[in-house]
């Protein structure tokens, strides 16, 4: 996980767009041990993706009161379509990898939330 910087979010219109370039990061081939010897190998990671909205928003009302449950948001969310591309390389050149993907056939959606103690009274 990584801090994306402000600059690095493009929002404009009815579309929204994440753009990172050399991103210093680490590939960890194990969950419960990242401590060496398991495989922790430097990487360089640059992405863009974009979503555009269609269509008339829906409302979103949460269907908990808890504060730390799931179904505790509120929100505006339409349709959109998503896309993306990738690059990834080890820092030492042994592995590289690049690619595109778009969700069109598929589901993408996005909006504006608010969750847990951000739920207000007129949400409900």
């Amino acid at each position: 996980m990584v801090q994306v910087p402000d600059e690095a979010l493009l929002v404009g219109g009815n579309a929204l767009t994440i753009r990172v370039r050399d991103v210093p990061v680490v590939d960890v081939f194990t969950f419960f041990n990242p401590l060496p010897p398991s495989g922790n190998v430097p990487a360089v990671l640059s992405f863009e993706q974009s979503y555009t909205r269609t269509g008339s928003p829906r409302t979103v009302k949460p269907t908990s009161t808890d504060p730390t449950s799931a179904f505790n948001w509120a929100g505006e969310m339409w349709m959109s379509t998503a896309t993306c591309t990738f690059a990834v390389a080890y820092a030492d050149g042994r592995f590289s990898a690049h690619g595109s993907a778009s969700s069109a056939g598929q589901f993408s959606e996005m909006g504006f939330e608010r969750n847990g103690v951000f739920v207000t009274r007129g949400d409900r």
